[in-house]
């Protein structure tokens, strides 16, 4: 079952282990599917994870972890799996009964490479309708009514995406959750918002995402 029901038959509300949770690449351009296996010990869930040769360093959000064996650090596209830590660690949450989890897929692009509008993004998801949609600091950030379940069929339609630029690449983000999950109301968008600053400081060692050089005033 990719996702079961999380309550256990105590009640207690644990999320349990998912043996295979599918996620799409979070550009959208090319769908992979990746798994999230059940826990099997600590070294399954990194604190950062470097993709195409140190060039993009992902760190998530507080408390969520990159997947170690959804990792793809090497190719024409890049990808990582962000998720609960817990999880992947125990395999449970303690007193949760619902998941969020996210992806991270990075391309060489130029400079610039324009970003795709909220619309365009929506287009690959139809008849997906686009909800919300914000940009602050150069990222693109959009919620769509439908596509979320092509991440796994328990996860919610709606789903949050977000789409950046930095080092050289471009990064396409997406934040999901099964049915009451954070994700897909507005806590999604919050959680790609640390996600994006997580990533630029630990890529870049700046909130903006620009370079350390290009920061410093003149002289």
């Amino acid at each position: 079952m990719p996702i079961s029901d999380r309550t256990d038959p105590k009640g207690a509300g644990r999320a349990k282990a998912i043996p295979a949770l599918f996620a799409c690449a979070a550009l959208a351009l090319s769908g992979c599917q990746m798994a999230l296996p059940t826990a099997s010990g600590n070294g399954n869930a990194l604190p950062m994870a470097e993709l195409d040769a140190g060039q993009i360093t992902v760190r998530g959000p507080a408390g969520y972890c990159i997947d170690a064996k959804s990792l793809r650090s090497s190719g024409a596209r890049q990808f990582a799996l962000v998720a609960q830590c817990d999880l992947l660690t125990r395999g449970e949450i303690e007193g949760v009964s619902s998941l969020s989890f996210m992806t991270v897929t990075a391309v060489r692009s130029s400079d610039d490479t324009p970003l795709p509008t909220a619309s365009q993004i929506a287009a690959t998801f139809g008849p997906a309708k686009v909800l919300n949609q914000t940009t602050r600091n150069g990222v693109i950030y959009v919620q769509l009514s439908d596509g979320g379940q092509r991440a796994t069929r328990n996860a919610t339609p709606v789903h949050w995406r977000g789409v950046m630029q930095v080092a050289g690449h471009t990064l396409g983000l997406a934040a999901y959750s099964t049915e009451g999950g954070a994700a897909s109301g507005r806590g999604g968008r919050d959680l790609l918002m640390s996600l994006v600053t997580n990533i630029r400081q630990a890529t870049t060692g700046t909130v903006t995402g620009d370079s350390i050089a290009v920061q410093k005033p003149d002289g």
